[in-house]
């Protein structure tokens, strides 16, 4: 069951029926400066990265310059990482 949402949801596993089915370290498909807000939770190792999305465990540095991009100047963005988060 779908539920309303105002948010625009990314992912790579369509079964989860995001808004978007691609990889968070690239968004090509989204155009530059789209959003004001922007929050990822990645997995968290490599072994998880595996097992639930049968990919590489994303690169931070990747996954927060492709968020960069498409957020304006001054937006928030939350990255979380296991019991290390970057806001």
């Amino acid at each position: 069951m779908k539920y309303s949402r105002s948010c625009f949801t990314v992912e790579i596993n369509p079964e989860t029926e995001p808004d978007l089915v691609s990889d968070g370290q690239t968004l090509y498909s989204i155009p530059n400066g789209r959003f004001s807000r922007w929050q990822c939770d990645p997995p968290y190792n490599a072994d998880t990265a595996k097992k639930m999305y049968g990919t590489d465990l994303p690169s931070p540095i990747k996954l927060l310059k492709a968020g960069s991009r498409v957020c304006r100047v001054g937006s928030l963005m939350f990255l979380l990482l296991g019991p290390q988060n970057y806001q």
